[in-house]
């Protein structure tokens, strides 16, 4: 092979990833930021500026129950500042939280198209008879299903993660053995 071909593989596998990645993105947009976590002046509620020593009068808003309890919650404690300038407990921001869970579902179906393409392009790489086009499109089957799968990876358990991981081993294989026999059936 040479490296004029070799070079058309690697780009028709990177580009054909970026762009099912991209078009997806397009289509299906990820939840943002911005739409859970709004953004204000003063997001912590602090008007006066920080005590310039510590005070041993204040105490460590985390360390109050409401605060212990929005941690628990997965929320980020909210201080505002006292008469006396200290920083105590005010409310309890979900919005991180609220950010993840709507992820979470978002990864897994990202994860889901992109597996499907991939496999569908893997399939059509090893049957497609022109070398540098069918290269191309199985290293960028191969890539994408790499894309998706570690886009849903922080979602994913432990367990979870090795069960898709030995899936898609197993997929690959099977692929790839059908050819095989196919090839030695021709001949």
């Amino acid at each position: 092979m040479s490296i004029k071909q070799t070079a058309l593989i690697v780009g028709i596998a990177v580009l054909f990833a970026a762009f099912i990645f991209f078009t997806i993105d397009a289509f299906y947009p990820e939840p943002k930021y911005e739409d859970y976590c709004k953004n204000s002046p003063n997001p912590y509620g602090v008007d006066k500026p920080f005590p310039k020593t510590v005070n041993d009068s204040c105490s460590d808003y985390y360390s109050s129950p409401e605060a212990q309890q929005c941690q628990i919650d997965k929320g980020q404690p909210v201080p505002k500042q006292d008469a006396r300038g200290c920083l105590v407990y005010d409310k309890c921001d979900y919005c991180n939280r609220d950010l993840m869970e709507a992820q979470e579902p978002y990864n897994r179906n990202v994860f889901i198209i992109m597996a499907i393409i991939g496999i569908l392009a893997i399939i059509f790489g090893l049957y497609w008879n022109v070398d540098f086009l069918s290269g191309g499109a199985l290293f960028g089957g191969i890539l994408t299903l790499l894309v998706g799968t570690m886009r849903y990876f922080g979602n994913a358990n432990k367990i979870l993660r090795v069960i898709i991981l030995f899936a898609e081993i197993l997929i690959l294989i099977f692929i790839g053995y059908k050819k095989v026999a196919d090839r030695k059936k021709k001949q």
